[in-house]
C-alpha cells in the first residue's frame, strides 16, 4: 500500500474542496457534486453521497452522489435514527464506520445500500457542532476496513462541505435582504411621488 500516495491524494482532495467551498460563484449543487467525486476518488470507493437534512429534521434527502442508480440522487430519502447508516450518523459526534453491513442487524431500513450491494461504509455529519445540515457517506461493495487517517479525512471533508453550504446560505440570505430593501425603497419612492402629485 502506498501510504504516502494515499495521504497526498487525500490532501489534494481537501485543498480542492476547500477552494470550492469558498468560491461562491460555484452553485451549491455543483459544489456538492464535485465534492463527492473528489472524496470518492481520494478514498478509492465506488459510492459516495451527501444527504441534506430536511426542515422537519426527520428525513435526509440525497442531494449529490457518485455511483448510485438514477433514482437515488435528488429523490431518495433516509430516515433520521438508528435504523439507517446515515440516520445513525446524525446522532453521533464521530464517524460511523461499518465493516460488514449485511451482518449489522440494527440497520433495518438500509434498502438503498442493499440494492447497491454495499458491504462497508463510513459516514460523518456535515455542519457545525449542534447545527448539523446533513451527512457525508462513502461505501464499498467489498469488505474494507477504513483507517483512522481516512476517518479524519472524511471529518475534514464534511466540515469543509458544511462551511461551503453555510457560505452559500448566507449569500442567498443577503441577496434576499437586498432585494427586499430595494423593494421597500421603490415602494417608499412611489408613495413620495404620489404624495407630491396630490399636493
Amino acid at each position: 500500500m502506498d501510504l504516502d500516495g494515499d495521504a497526498s491524494r487525500r490532501a489534494l482532495a481537501l485543498a480542492q474542496i476547500r477552494w470550492r467551498s469558498t468560491n461562491l460563484a460555484i452553485s451549491k449543487q455543483r459544489f456538492l457534486a464535485e465534492s463527492v467525486q473528489l472524496i470518492a476518488d481520494a478514498l478509492e470507493v465506488p459510492l459516495s453521497k451527501i444527504l441534506e437534512l430536511e426542515p422537519s429534521g426527520k428525513w435526509l434527502l440525497v442531494r449529490a452522489g457518485v455511483g448510485w442508480a438514477p433514482d437515488v440522487v435528488g429523490r431518495a430519502r433516509v430516515r433520521v435514527g438508528t435504523t439507517t447508516h446515515a440516520g445513525l450518523t446524525m446522532c453521533m459526534d464521530t464517524p460511523v464506520i461499518v465493516d460488514d453491513l449485511p451482518h449489522v442487524g440494527w440497520f433495518s431500513e438500509s434498502d438503498i445500500l442493499r440494492r447497491h450491494d454495499v458491504v462497508s461504509g463510513m459516514s460523518a455529519v456535515v455542519g457545525a457542532a449542534g447545527r448539523p445540515v446533513g451527512v457525508l457517506t462513502v461505501h464499498h461493495t467489498r469488505q474494507r476496513t477504513f483507517t483512522p487517517a481516512e476517518a479524519r479525512f472524511l471529518l475534514r471533508a464534511a466540515a469543509l462541505i458544511g462551511e461551503g453550504i453555510g457560505g452559500r446560505q448566507r449569500q442567498d440570505s443577503r441577496a434576499a435582504e437586498s432585494i427586499a430593501s430595494q423593494d421597500d425603497a421603490a415602494q417608499h419612492q412611489l408613495l413620495l411621488d404620489l404624495t407630491r402629485r396630490t399636493h
